[in-house]
């Protein structure tokens, strides 16, 4: 069976290119680590709970980092492996296909193949990234 899911890559991306670089500057500035996609979120929810669209009015680094720290969790850094963005990129790489491939070894049903269950994994992760910045766009 195959499964039917919104084409969330139609939704036209909004840039806010020069805001996300000032918030990624201002965090790094005070000894935090931000990803491009978490600054969008994060001041995303704080412009929502303003109600109002995305906004960066003229205001000071300090102002602008307590705003983010409000909408934010402070966790510890530990960085994913090198050569992934996030854990869950590591995960969705990584994770054991080939126990799954050999379930349906012994039944006429071929099944997916390993190469076939990562892509749905990498497909699933990349819905729920736009899901998660489209919601809040809206």
């Amino acid at each position: 069976m195959k499964r039917l899911v919104p084409d969330l890559t139609q939704i036209p991306p909004k840039d806010y290119r020069q805001d996300v670089t000032r918030l990624l500057q201002v965090v790094a500035k005070a000894g935090y680590a931000l990803t491009d996609d978490d600054a969008r979120v994060i001041w995303s929810q704080c412009s929502v709970s303003l109600s109002a669209g995305w906004q960066l009015p003229e205001m000071s680094d300090e102002q602008v980092l307590q705003i983010l720290l409000k909408h934010a969790t402070v966790i510890a850094d530990i960085a994913p492996p090198e050569g992934f963005g996030t854990w869950l990129d590591y995960a969705v790489e990584s994770f054991d296909t080939r126990s799954l491939a050999l379930e349906p070894m012994f039944d006429n049903d071929a099944g997916p193949s390993q190469d076939d269950m990562r892509e749905a994994a990498r497909a699933e992760l990349r819905r729920l990234r736009l899901a998660s910045i489209s919601k809040l766009r809206y």
